[in-house]
């Protein structure tokens, strides 16, 4: 390899180095790492974000009254979260050919999970809510299951995203790593799906008839970090035996996602008492997400249309932003009576619980840097240059 296309290769970027830095992790770790300096947990400034002092206080989030701490995680998630749902359907559902290629993901999937929201909606619908308050039942069993499995699900989908992003990085890079390499660093990412589903269950209301779990979980949180040590050591290890066999320096945007993941679950270790700490995991995901996302309907744009692929994004991001807030929103914009606010707001939280484990499924199908689609949209403004 010629020395101009080592450098060429080098500067190769999704937007650019700087912002793939930030958004793919870079952020997220430098937040991360001032609060720790300047804010540790420690610290009484957090004192007001404390959970106990959260039930005390009764905060009940967007639909408790009043503008709280909540509030204002739901409406990060709203802002941030939400947008980045669009790309997947966007790809999956473009063309009768995504379609049929993929039809777990565009057809199968939803149906079975459509049938199983009606079963828990029709056990509500009978006098027991979906977390089982008013006695067990099929529904309330089923919207259980579907619970932990959008939990565990989600631990999947946030660490093997940051591998996907380390891999588009490499092949950015003209990097391709063997399968030693592959397990190696992947595997540093699978062990935090575990993290993930100890950390998540362990706090999840879901968790309130089994505090044997809890219990559980507690007694081997305080051992998770000498448990993970050694497997980011051994990505690390993995960049660097890439690095000696191809005689090539790895990307520092391969890297940074795969430290940010770390640094993700030691936040949520140390600020475990902090109201909302789940929410900076799932915001530096999402941030994550969109700088690829969001490149894909950059180029989309440019190619249909000729116009500028950003100024489209922009658009769609603000059509789902007003239409996540009418979602969420509906029973107190239209006034709902209470029996069928009720109802509503169960069949909205078994919408979202339906979305996200289809998004999910679907990711894992379809965003893979191997499918020629997804190369060719998330890379078409390199092909141009």
């Amino acid at each position: 390899m010629t020395e101009v296309t080592r450098n060429k290769n080098q500067h190769k970027a999704i937007w650019s180095p700087v912002i793939d830095y930030l958004g793919l992790g870079g952020l997220s770790v430098i937040v991360a790492v001032g609060a720790l300096v300047f804010l540790p947990p420690s610290h009484q400034w957090w004192e007001q974000f404390s959970r106990a002092l959260a039930v005390e206080s009764g905060l009940q989030g967007p639909h408790g009254g009043r503008f709280d701490s909540l509030t204002l995680f739901w409406l990060l998630t709203i802002i941030i979260n939400h947008p980045h749902f669009m790309a997947s359907y966007r790809l999956l559902y473009r063309s009768r050919e995504q379609i049929q290629t993929y039809k777990w993901s565009s057809m199968r999937v939803p149906i079975i999970l459509a049938m199983l929201s009606i079963v828990v909606m029709l056990s509500t619908s009978t006098g027991r809510t979906p977390d089982g308050t008013a006695g067990w039942s099929l529904g309330s069993a089923l919207y259980l299951v579907m619970s932990i499995g959008l939990i565990l699900y989600l631990g999947w989908h946030y660490n093997l995203q940051a591998w996907g992003i380390i891999a588009t990085y490499l092949f950015l890079g003209g990097i391709r790593v063997d399968r030693q390499e592959k397990w190696m660093i992947k595997g540093g990412a699978l062990v935090l799906v575990g993290v993930h589903g100890l950390l998540y269950l362990a706090s999840s209301p879901l968790m309130e008839y089994s505090p044997g779990f809890v219990s559980f979980c507690v007694s081997v949180t305080p051992y998770v970090p000498v448990i993970v040590f050694p497997f980011f050591i051994m990505g690390g290890l993995g960049f660097y035996r890439t690095a000696q066999r191809t005689g090539k320096q790895i990307p520092v945007n391969a890297v940074v996602p795969f430290v940010a993941i770390y640094m993700w679950y030691f936040v949520i270790l140390s600020y475990h008492d902090v109201v909302g700490v789940m929410v900076f995991v799932q915001l530096a995901h999402a941030l994550q997400y969109l700088v690829v996302t969001t490149r894909v309907e950059a180029n989309v744009a440019t190619a249909k249309r000729g116009t500028s692929g950003v100024l489209f994004s922009l658009l769609v991001y603000t059509i789902l932003l007003a239409t996540g807030y009418l979602v969420l929103e509906l029973p107190g914009v239209v006034g709902m009576k209470v029996e069928t606010a009720v109802a509503y707001h169960s069949f909205v939280e078994m919408l979202v619980v339906s979305i996200n484990l289809h998004h999910f499924f679907v990711d894992g199908a379809i965003w893979k840097i191997s499918n020629p689609a997804v190369r060719k949209d998330l890379f078409a403004h390199l092909e141009a240059g």
